[in-house]
């Protein structure tokens, strides 16, 4: 394949030889050993990380095209890895969808490989676009829509492509999906401007925002079929439908007994030690404002405010949601948080809500002495 720039445009060709098995060489084994396929997202993320000065794409792609990707006999994957010098990681997941990490010290080689993986995305599909999903951290979002969608649209006319980015944050993290269609050098070409948005690495020579407020990569292990289609996610074939446990793929907590304050009861949802109350997931598809009433154990309620509201006020900047913790209930073991805005910010809200109890130190937490 072959990359050359014009008019800061990005010209592609595939040139990957089918049934190509790249010998392995000491730098490819140490790749393979990167791409361990049992690590996490936060794993995944953090040895990206620990390659130094490296920058990284995250592609959301579903199940039924991993095979592809990898190649037989991982033949494609080692290609990349070799022509392209870039790391890949592709863990494994149970679920619908799945998220392939491409690491490089050099924007062009990450790109590279994207051109390439889309046709193997595109296998089965029958549509005359091609597409690509990308995560990206929600605090870049306003970045590449810019203001009243300024950016996004000069991006658009620029290269040809169609991009939409998700309003809500996929399933227990900070991400959001941005989509695009078209032509494979117009997605290919949009990718690499919003790229340049978006890099959190260090660069002096690329414009870069970087990330503010709770880093939460993606893990598909989380993946919610009730919000699938409002953060941009894949839909599930039917034999994943077949097999999906009763109660979803969330790990079950205390239920809320009974409906208070006019808000049902919610089904199990996970959460590390307290937020045991939630609506049901269809309320985060996108529409008017909404409030959502959760609980948390009443010893904990002055770490979630902290010091001065810092702690909660901190949560309401970052989410944009409205956030008030009732007051306590003589006898009353919880404490009610009533969260009030749009879907995604609700969300947010609610996951931050969950990381500030999970940086509780255990011996703070009720019943433990």
């Amino acid at each position: 394949m072959s990359i050359s720039c014009s008019s800061d445009k990005l010209n592609t060709s595939s040139a990957y030889p089918k049934d190509r098995l790249v010998p392995a060489t000491s730098m490819q084994e140490k790749m393979k050993r990167f791409s361990d396929n049992r690590v996490g997202a936060n794993d995944a993320v953090k040895r990206v990380r620990d390659l130094g000065n490296q920058l990284l794409v995250r592609l959301l792609i579903p199940s039924r095209a991993a095979g592809a990707v990898i190649g037989k006999g991982g033949s494609f994957i080692q290609y990349l890895r070799s022509e392209k010098n870039a790391v890949i990681n592709l863990p494994d997941s149970d679920n619908p969808e799945r998220v392939v990490y491409i690491s490089s010290n050099d924007m062009l080689n990450i790109v590279s490989c994207v051109a390439e993986i889309i046709p193997k995305l595109e296998e089965g599909r029958y549509s005359p676009e091609s597409e690509l999903r990308v995560l990206i951290h929600h605090s870049q979002a306003g970045a590449v829509i810019g203001r009243a969608g300024f950016k996004i649209n000069e991006i658009r006319e620029s290269t040809g492509a169609n991009i939409k980015v998700f309003t809500d944050c996929a399933p227990m993290s900070s991400d959001r999906v941005v989509q695009f269609s078209g032509s494979r050098d117009a997605i290919v070409n949009a990718l690499f401007e919003v790229m340049k948005l978006c890099q959190a690495v260090r660069s002096e020579k690329y414009a870069q925002t970087p990330i503010r407020g709770v880093d939460q990569p993606y893990d598909p292990v989380n993946y919610d079929l009730d919000v699938v289609c409002s953060y941009g996610g894949f839909p599930p074939d039917k034999a994943w439908k077949n097999r999906r446990p009763i109660g979803g793929q969330m790990l079950g907590v205390r239920p809320v007994p009974a409906p208070f304050h006019g808000v049902a009861a919610a089904p199990p949802f996970a959460s590390p030690i307290g937020v045991y109350a939630q609506p049901p997931p269809t309320i985060f598809a996108e529409g008017p404002l909404q409030t959502v009433r959760v609980t948390i154990p009443n010893d904990l309620a002055g770490s979630i405010i902290g010091r001065r509201g810092e702690r909660i006020n901190r949560i309401r900047q970052e989410s944009r949601a409205n956030i008030v913790v009732d007051p306590p209930v003589a006898g009353a073991v919880d404490r009610v948080i009533t969260i009030s805005g749009l879907p995604s910010q609700i969300r947010l809200g609610h996951f931050l809500l969950q990381q500030c109890l999970r940086s509780i130190p255990p011996l703070r937490r009720p019943g433990v002495a």
